[in-house]
Formats: C-alpha cells, structure tokens, sequence
C-alpha cells in the first residue's frame, strides 16, 4: 500500500510544478497529496525541540514529528520548478515554505485580475478543438477567474459559452441557445452544445458518400458437392474412409491434380493463382459510348447511360481490392465487353472545398475516362441540375459541386490531379530499373507487386544477374589459423575488463589480464581505476 501510494504521489508532482501563476490549484493539488501522505497538519504546525530535559515520550513524539515534516517539505519542494525552489530550499520547515509561498504568490494583484477576466470574455473556440475540449476549457478558465475572487453567476457563464461559439457554423444555434429558457446552469448548456455537436459531425456537409449500386449477377449453377441431404438435414462425411486410412496424407503429389488452376502437383489450398471461381459470372454493368474516345481525359464525366461508377486510373483508388479474373465485366455502347480488375473507393476532391467519396468503383483500364454514375448519385438522394453549359450537384438541399460542358461531356469540376500520383512510374518499364529504385528487392516480391498492378505496365518479372545484390550476400574469407608462439613469452594476450556494476570489499572496478600463448599462464591485476593498466603493465615486463 505504501508504495503504491508512494508512486501515485510521484505521477502527481511530475506534473504539478509552482510557476508563479497557477498557485490556485497548485494549493489545491498539494493538500491532495499531503492528505494522502498524512502530513497536512505540517503546514499549520510547528513543535520546539523538547530539549535533553525531556520525556522519552516527548523525544519520541519530536521524533516523528521531525520525519513528517521532513516529507512534507521535501514534496513542496520538488512541486516546484528550479528558480522558485531556491528561493525556498533555505527554510528548514514545511510551514515556513507553505506560507512564504502564500505571501509570494496568493496574493492576487489587479492587474492579474483585469488579464484573466479580459481573456475570458474574449475567448473564442478554436477550429482544431472539439466541442468537449472547449467546454473544459471554458471551465478552466472559469474556475480560475473563482480562484482570484471573481465569481461568475450561472447566466453569465451560459451567456460567455454561447458567445465564445463561432458565427460560422453556430449562428442559428446561438439564436437558439439565447431563447432557451430552460437552460440556466452550466451543465444545462454543456448538455446542448455537446448533443449539437455529435448531430453536426453525422450530418457533417463537407463530406459526402455517393455508394455504387451493384447490378443483379447470375446465380450459381451447380453447388459444392460435400454431404448428402437426409430429411432436410445434410449430413457431411468427415476424417478417415473406409479402410482407416486419411484420405489427404499417402498421396503422390506428382498424382494430384490442383482444382483452381488445373495443373499437377500441388492441392488447391497451396496454388499460388488467385482463386478462381468454378462457374464464372458476368458483372452487368452498362456504359453509354466512352470506350473508343480520341483522348484520353484524367477528369470525371456525369453519364447518364453509366450503371456504376467506372475509373480507368489504379491511383485514384483510396482503397482497393483485386478481385479473381474473368468474374466482372463491363459492357459498352457497341456491344464490346471490358474485363473488371478490381474495386474500390475513390475520394474526389471539389474545388469548392467538398468532398465526394464513390464505393463500389470498377477499375478498368481499357476505358478512355473516369465515369460517375448519374443513376447512381440519384438512388442516393443526389440531385442533379442541368441549365446550359452547367449542371449543379446537390445533397439534402446543399450545394455540393457542379460541372461544365466540354467536348459534349459533363465534366464534374474536380481538383483531383492524375499527373501528382505518377512520380513512382518509371519511364523505362523494364524489370531491372524497378528492381534498382525498389532498393534491390527480391524477384519473388517484384512478382507480387507486379501483380497486384503497382508497378506500371510491367507484368512478367525476369531479373537479370544482378552485381550489387551478389556483392552484398559475399561474406568475408575466413582467416584461417595464425601462427602459435614456440617458446614462453613471445606472444602475451592482454584485455581489460570494466567498470563492473558491483564493486570489491577493496574498492576495484576493473581487472586486467596478461595469458600467455605458449603455456597458457594467465595473471590477474585488480584495478580500481582504467588508468592504471599502464603501470601493471611495466610490472608484467619487469617480472
């Protein structure tokens, strides 16, 4: 118990340090930490020294009195910093220290007053602070404007919280909150402006989700082929057959043929080909007319023919997922099918300051330009205006972005640059320059990265020799055996030991040791400082 408290007081006085300006509640944290130590009474206390005339009991009561006040001292002490403790290390007593401290510094001045009341009411919330942070701050400030005698009504402080709000996002909430008869206290608007706040984050207008709806896919012909179904139950064949014997181990591998990829060799569960599903199907997603486009544009067209949003740029994607070849397609105006690569979410950028998030996007590379889906943004409550050569995006009757006409396409008016995310593309897209700029790594993970899309148009990895990955894997050529001594001292190994955490009876910290190669003799000098080693050296020569 005892030093358990002991090493809760340390986590206080870490941060509890007199500066000068914060004694109110410095006074308050040291009573804490006197209370729990039972030294409180040191502070409004003092005893004379009985003298030699006194009880054995009167001795044993200064005693203890003498242990406490000790402590009590040594903990105001160490409360606080450097310059103010010198100042106070001079007084023998902790009562003596207490009340120094409160004549220095409890003695509130004007001028400190008028500084702490005039940044009170000019205090506003700041952007980066959360609703609950600026409320304990407000209550700080509060509670130290307490502490130099100005106390504050409950209508003064819910007045100073509702105008410490800002008028950009609160102004109709502080018209509100003015109104309200039925908050009075502190807590009353705390409550408010907390509950204001979480419904704002949910209903936050700078970020919107536009989701991708998924079209209807084939169903599954034939299904997996474990258990039988008896009276409505299926009843699975488990373990060993038959005979006793488990069907999985005793197999050839050279027998065995592999259910994903078809090749001999290996099981299903070890292929190292992506998974392929046994009865392929098709992802029904329709685009207007846009494969076959002259240029190639890094914007976002609003189509309407789109069924989903479709990217044809892998560096757009926030997060993405590959998914097994020949399982989603994507069929164009002229009855073309394009193959689908993976799926993700694409963040886009407004130039207004918006954010318009897509999931479910295809990523498509033989596409011309990155779609948005028009259908798609209306089955979540987008609205759409079309005048002129603009057309308006809105959400629950907010502005969003809006898009221009260009080349007979709606392109959405993005701050999303292509060109940003293209620094790590190489311009000579052969194995060993990857190989170079990747920091020399094994071909193994160059095969995996070219898989997953990441390394530009390379696909099939083939490294050549490479001189500075066999330079770094040659090891040192072994020394092989030296030459022994033929006769008593000619050759003499010496090493020095030390400093050695645990000192002898005598004062040594260190050793030194003379081994000769020949016989091997070894002689030990005990050595209490390093610089010592030169004159047990001349000792050795000598003897």
């Amino acid at each position: 118990m005892a030093n358990a408290t002991k090493g809760i007081i340390a986590e206080l006085n870490k941060d509890l340090k007199l500066d000068g300006d914060n004694y109110a509640i410095w006074k308050q944290k040291i009573q804490f930490i006197l209370t729990e130590q039972e030294t409180l009474e040191m502070i409004t206390e003092t005893m004379i020294d009985p003298g030699d005339k006194a009880t054995p009991q009167q001795k044993m009561d200064y005693v203890n009195f003498k242990k406490k006040d000790t402590m009590a001292r040594i903990t105001l002490l160490s409360a606080m910093v450097d310059d103010i403790m010198v100042d106070f290390v001079v007084l023998e007593s902790a009562k003596a220290i207490w009340d120094k401290a409160k004549e220095k510094f409890g003695s509130i001045s004007l001028e400190r007053q008028r500084a702490l009341i005039l940044k009170f009411e000019n205090y506003m919330k700041k952007p980066d602070h959360t609703m609950g942070r600026h409320l304990r701050e407000m209550s700080k400030m509060i509670t130290g404007l307490k502490a130099v005698g100005h106390t504050l009504t409950d209508e003064q402080q819910v007045q100073a919280i509702i105008r410490s709000l800002p008028n950009s996002e609160w102004q109709l909430i502080k018209i509100n909150l003015r109104h309200n008869t039925e908050i009075k206290t502190f807590e009353d608007i705390a409550r408010h402006l907390l509950l204001e706040a979480e419904v704002m984050d949910i209903t936050n207008p700078k970020a919107f989700v536009a989701e991708g709806s998924t079209s209807k896919r084939k169903k599954w012909t034939k299904g997996f082929k474990k258990g039988k179904r008896m009276n409505g139950k299926l009843s699975v064949k488990k373990g060993k057959d038959k005979k006793g014997k488990d069907p999985k181990k005793g197999k050839d591998l050279k027998k065995i043929k592999c259910f994903n990829c078809g090749q001999k060799g290996h099981f299903a569960r070890d292929c190292t080909i992506s998974k392929v599903h046994s009865t392929p199907f098709t992802f029904d997603a329709l685009v207007a007319s846009c494969t076959y486009m002259v240029d190639s544009n890094s914007g976002w067209v609003l189509d309407s023919g789109a069924t989903s949003h479709i990217v044809k740029d892998r560096e757009l994607f926030m997060h993405f997922r590959k998914i097994p070849p020949n399982t989603k397609w994507v069929y164009v105006g002229n009855n073309a099918r394009l193959e689908v690569q993976g799926v993700g979410i694409c963040k886009i950028s407004i130039k207004d300051g918006h954010c318009l998030h897509l999931v479910d996007v295809l990523y498509v590379p033989q596409i011309r330009r990155n779609l948005i889906s028009v259908s798609c943004l209306l089955e979540l409550g987008f609205e759409l205006i079309f005048h002129g050569n603009k057309v308006d995006l809105f959400s629950n009757k907010k502005f969003v972005g809006s898009g221009f006409l260009h080349d007979g396409f709606f392109i959405l008016n993005s701050s999303n640059e292509i060109s940003n995310t293209h620094c790590l593309i190489a311009e000579r897209q052969d194995e060993y320059l990857w190989h170079s700029r990747l920091g020399h790594v094994g071909e193994s993970r160059m095969k995996r990265l070219a898989k997953e899309g990441l390394l530009g148009s390379l696909r099939n990895v083939s490294l050549p020799t490479c001189e500075y990955c066999l330079a770094r894997k040659m090891s040192r050529k072994p020394f092989g055996k030296g030459s022994r001594a033929q006769f008593p001292l000619a050759l003499v190994h010496s090493d020095i030991c030390g400093p050695l955490n645990v000192i002898s009876r005598q004062g040594f910290r260190y050793f030194l040791t003379f081994t000769d190669d020949y016989t091997p003799y070894t002689h030990v000098y005990l050595l209490k400082f390093k610089g010592e080693a030169i004159s047990c050296l001349g000792i050795c020569a000598i003897g």
